[in-house]
């Protein structure tokens, strides 16, 4: 009766461990989808800006030298990032939005899991 009893017991754990791993790979498959559909976005925004289909925009104010010669239609142009800095700032967004999907990842497994 007692080996009967462990018997039913290491099953309804075999159970519900099999059960806590089928949530967390539902989990680790919801943020790898997302994670990846944010790679995606960032990277078609990097080929659109290097494309000129759309632009990466500052807010920025650019005084012109009182010294330098008359304003001319050169001097309505809006700033623009130079290219090593356009480039850091899709490295960071994308290691921000990387962080991000691990720590959502990480606080749903803590949720799940962690009980």
């Amino acid at each position: 009766m007692k080996l009967q009893s462990e018997l039913l017991e290491q099953q309804n754990e075999i159970v519900n461990q099999q059960e806590r791993i089928r949530r967390l790979s539902e989990l680790d498959n919801q943020h790898t989808k997302e994670l990846a559909n944010a790679k995606s976005e960032i990277d078609v925004l990097r080929d659109d800006i290097a494309a000129g289909r759309r632009r990466l925009r500052i807010a920025a104010t650019c005084d012109q030298d009182k010294a330098s010669s008359s304003p001319g239609v050169d001097d309505a142009a809006s700033p623009r990032l130079e290219d090593p800095a356009i480039r850091d700032y899709f490295t960071l967004t994308e290691r921000v939005t990387t962080m991000q999907t691990q720590l959502e990842g990480l606080q749903d497994y803590i949720k799940t899991q962690c009980q």
